[in-house]
């Protein structure tokens, strides 16, 4: 299997194995962290094919496959709410996790790592008055997020984690 992460692009220099999307979306290859050229290729076009699918309207990409036959929708559509609610600067830049497991042909979003720039602790980077704000979004405003978030059945499967696992916690109890 595989485990990526999302990073700047100046620090793919200083990693054994990574690769760059057609939108410009930067991953490291943390497993296997000596991935031969084979395994790259393989990882880096799965993923591409996937973002060519969020980036179509229809979701379709160019092999005429659905994006969300790449994903698992429903630990996206978590990870995404979880980013939005915390507003974390990293989101769609750095520090965003997906594992591909060997068995299985789809990418999952996790595991959840590195917030220590989210809940209005921003250290003065980005749009200050956007994350200090509770209100408003930060996340679907760019990068992956912006196109899945475009996608009408990602949007679906939002409202529903939404409603099932965060907005539960956050409800006024008399």
């Amino acid at each position: 299997g595989y485990l990526i992460e999302s990073d700047y692009e100046e620090r793919l220099i200083d990693e054994a194995s990574h690769f760059t999307t057609t939108q410009k979306e930067h991953f490291v290859v943390k497993s296997p962290e000596y991935a031969s050229v084979m395994q790259i290729t393989y990882i880096a076009l799965f993923v591409q094919e996937f973002e060519d699918g969020i980036v179509a309207e229809d979701g379709i990409n160019g092999r005429g496959l659905h994006y969300s036959q790449y994903i698992d929708m429903e630990s996206f559509a978590k990870r995404y709410v979880l980013d939005e609610i915390s507003k974390n600067l990293d989101s769609g830049y750095s520090s965003f996790y997906c594992y591909k497991p060997k068995s299985e042909n789809k990418l999952y979003a996790g595991p959840i790592w590195d917030y220590d720039t989210s809940l209005g602790n921003h250290g003065g980077w980005g749009l200050v008055e956007t994350l200090s704000d509770p209100t408003g979004f930060y996340v679907n405003e760019h990068n992956w997020a912006e196109y899945l978030y475009a996608q009408s059945d990602f949007y679906e499967q939002v409202l529903y984690e939404y409603g099932k696992y965060f907005e539960p916690y956050i409800r006024k109890v008399d």
